[in-house]
């Protein structure tokens, strides 16, 4: 499914509504845009976060070399 942002005038809103709701769940979801616009902003800080994150990725190898070192070293 596609989504897509509109403006409606004030005095068309209600009679777009009402076209929109012709429509089944399944055709077409209405998506509040304060929900939209919310979700867009915490989407985005993540990918930021993500892009500029100072995360060292190991293989599952070296990650089994930690894991067994940090035993050893607190005696589990």
């Amino acid at each position: 499914m596609k989504t897509i942002k509109i403006k409606v005038n004030n005095e068309v809103f209600n009679h777009f509504l009402w076209f929109l709701n012709r429509f089944s769940k399944d055709e077409i979801e209405i998506i509040e845009i304060e929900k939209y616009d919310r979700v867009k902003e915490e989407v985005v800080k993540d990918l930021e976060s993500a892009l500029i994150s100072p995360e060292k990725y190991v293989s599952l190898g070296e990650l089994d070399t930690i894991l067994e070192d940090t035993l050893k070293k607190y005696g589990a």
